[in-house]
């Protein structure tokens, strides 16, 4: 590698920019190059870990946002990729395979060189995200509150994350993907990541199955029973988002979807103190196989696709911001396909595919043999689609239900967490030989087998059976001595949601743009009048005390804190505050209910402040989630506190606080 490693000692930039679309041409001054730093075709098969990685912490040393791969190579990497969570990979030919999971989603796109368009339907109005700006400029605390359909469950509460503190969700990681993966886990960390010093409060109003049209319905959250879109007011939500359309599948239900929309933003507009920056979420083209009766015919999809133009046209008119994800299902799905690669042969003799397996078998000639349990092939390439064609023999007599082999792919951990399996069953309990299809085949609670083939003859009779198995987009095609004998839909998440290609290429595309969006619309532009902020503040949070009835809640570590104004020793309840200054606090949280409710108050030198957060008629035992926000002033050095009001001890699960002096 040449030592001299600044970009502008090249003149050839120039010249490497000229395969550059006007798009990417534009960013230039936010790369780095990539074979100015010695990632090229001279790199060869060796190991590439220690040179991306190098790579990429000088990118993030520069303050770059993109680094571009200008010279076309497939860089093979064995250990863990980092320093590329904050980065944006872009290339020109140029791809990285890799057998660490750690670096499942770790890719270079090449999207921008096709398709140069915005997703996003945005009206370019200043105050758009007025609310949120106003929370990251006066308390550093922004409330985010999603409602919907299943399309946005998998989620829980998740109160105090910021970009230093946990949970670590993971955007583009394996470590964050869970049975129930979704694009708010993305979100979560998009939005972290993008507002480093800013601690968010997400909470999940969202409901399986549900339609726009049951926005009033009585639903049950914490125990607690009532109007639906009161949950929602209780959040008091700086962002809101909402995404609904997926059981919309009747062309008469998509009708009433902009009569709804208007009737929920004027309950907004009349009843919530806080009228929170809104951002409706279109639905995304669920699955693209007529054969599915419900999610897959035309009329339900373009009912679908009727309520997304509600949500989009509407939207638009009221000012709020359009995450238009059924846009992107859409371009990806049915029409021009602008992100499925044309498939190449990885391997075809002997000697290629040898170099491609790892794993623990017995090889005789050219024949695998997995002869105990245990013993697999891995072939350590990383694919979206593909087409893998083999013959199998099955050995004499084998006992009926008890032999399988597995085909795993889209693994997203250890072999204790399959993504999608295949199975082969030479005699299956009735006798005969099988294939079945599955969908993450260790979680049975959530994902079933999505096809079975079940043949009229057993399989162990030591002849080969030739198997292809293709897939593409969607779907999976599984062919038995060149006949096709099954057709299903690879998924996660039963099936409507997208598995994690979907939310990949289809979620990831259109959630970045809105973050990008997001932070550029308000930075440096001043937002609707407020109380200025001046560089004191703090912020500290606390989990898992019981504390006494009357009692303040010890508080812990310090996620964010500047200035000499507000001071807090770790582990003490208190929070000082300098004598004759004016400071908004805010609290939230979730707490365990007892006495059948919950009751919890700031006190300032011993006297209750502002309004109390009062809960009752509850289940004992059940969580339950707070939030309050005071402005008050102090006339001496003053002690503020958060206090178990109940009448008994009570459990603080979650508790962030929130203080900032303002000038």
């Amino acid at each position: 590698m040449d030592n001299d490693t600044s970009q502008e000692a090249y003149p050839k930039i120039d010249r490497n920019f000229t395969r550059l679309n006007q798009e990417i041409a534009g960013i230039k001054g936010s790369m780095v190059i990539a074979s100015y730093y010695g990632l090229n075709a001279s790199v060869g098969d060796n190991d590439a870990t220690a040179l991306l990685n190098d790579l990429f912490a000088e990118a993030k040393i520069q303050g770059k946002k993109y680094v571009y791969f200008d010279v076309p190579h497939t860089y093979h990497v064995s250990g863990p990729l980092t320093n590329a969570r904050d980065l944006i990979l872009l290339g020109d030919g140029a791809s990285i395979k890799s057998s660490n999971l750690n670096n499942y989603y770790i890719q270079i796109c090449n999207t921008l060189q096709v398709y140069t368009g915005k997703y996003n339907t945005m009206v370019h109005d200043e105050d758009m995200f007025a609310i949120v700006w106003r929370a990251i400029q006066n308390t550093k605390v922004v409330n985010v509150c999603i409602w919907g359909d299943s399309i946005s469950t998998g989620s829980e509460d998740n109160i105090g994350i910021n970009y230093n503190t946990g949970p670590r969700v993971g955007e583009g990681s394996p470590h964050g993907l869970t049975a129930g993966d979704a694009y708010v886990h993305r979100l979560i960390d998009m939005l972290v990541t993008k507002f480093k010093d800013v601690t968010f409060n997400f909470y999940n109003r969202a409901i399986g199955g549900s339609m726009i049209q049951q926005w009033q319905d009585a639903k049950t959250f914490s125990t607690v029973t009532k109007p639906w879109i009161d949950h929602i007011q209780d959040t008091n939500a700086d962002l809101f988002i909402t995404a609904w359309g997926m059981n919309n599948e009747t062309i008469s239900s998509a009708k009433e979807f902009i009569y709804y929309m208007d009737q929920i933003t004027n309950h907004i507009h009349a009843n919530f103190t806080k009228q929170p920056s809104m951002v409706w979420l279109t639905t995304p083209r669920p699955v693209m196989a007529l054969e599915d009766s419900r999610f897959g015919t035309y009329d339900a999809q373009f009912a679908r696709d009727l309520a997304a133009y509600a949500a989009r046209m509407h939207g638009k008119s009221k000012g709020h911001y359009i995450i238009d994800v059924n846009k992107v299902s859409n371009l990806k799905r049915a029409g021009k396909d602008f992100e499925h690669p044309i498939m190449r042969e990885l391997a075809v003799t002997n000697t290629q595919v040898d170099g491609l397996l790892s794993g623990n078998y017995t090889k005789t000639g050219t024949d695998y043999m997995l002869a105990t349990i245990g013993q697999y092939l891995q072939f350590n390439v990383q694919l979206k689609d593909f087409v893998l064609e083999f013959e199998v023999r099955f050995g004499l007599n084998l006992p009926a239900g008890n032999e399988s082999l597995w085909l795993a792919y889209n693994l997203i951990g250890d072999i204790a967490d399959q993504g999608s399996v295949i199975l082969f069953y030479p005699k299956e309990p009735s006798g005969v030989g099988a294939i079945g299809d599955y969908s993450r085949y260790l979680d049975h609670a959530h994902w079933g087998r999505q096809g079975l083939y079940t043949d009229s003859v057993f399989w162990d009779d030591n002849t080969f059976k030739r198997i292809r198995v293709e897939k593409r987009g969607d779907i999976l095609d599984i062919f038995l001595n060149r006949i096709r004998v099954m057709r299903t839909r690879t998924k996660l998440n039963n099936f409507n949601h997208p598995a994690t290609v979907g939310i990949e290429e289809v979620y990831e595309v259109a959630l970045r743009e809105f973050v990008d969006d997001l932070a550029d619309i308000h930075i440096g532009i001043p937002g609707p009048a407020g109380p200025t902020v001046t560089e004191n503040y703090l912020n500290v949070v606390s989990q898992g005390h019981a504390v006494p009835s009357g009692a303040a809640v010890p508080l812990g570590a310090h996620t964010a804190a500047n200035g000499t104004a507000i001071t807090h020793v770790f582990g003490s309840p208190q929070i000082v505050l300098e004598a004759n200054q004016t400071y908004q606090a805010t609290y939230s949280g979730t707490v365990r209910v007892a006495n059948g409710g919950a009751i919890i108050a700031f006190k300032l030198n011993g006297v209750r402040i502002g309004f109390t957060s009062s809960f009752s008629s509850l289940t004992n035992g059940t969580n339950l989630s707070f939030s309050n926000t005071v402005i008050f002033s102090t006339t001496g050095e003053s002690i503020l506190t958060v206090n178990n009001m109940n009448a008994v001890d009570q459990t603080f699960v979650t508790l962030n606080v929130s203080v900032v002096k303002l000038a």
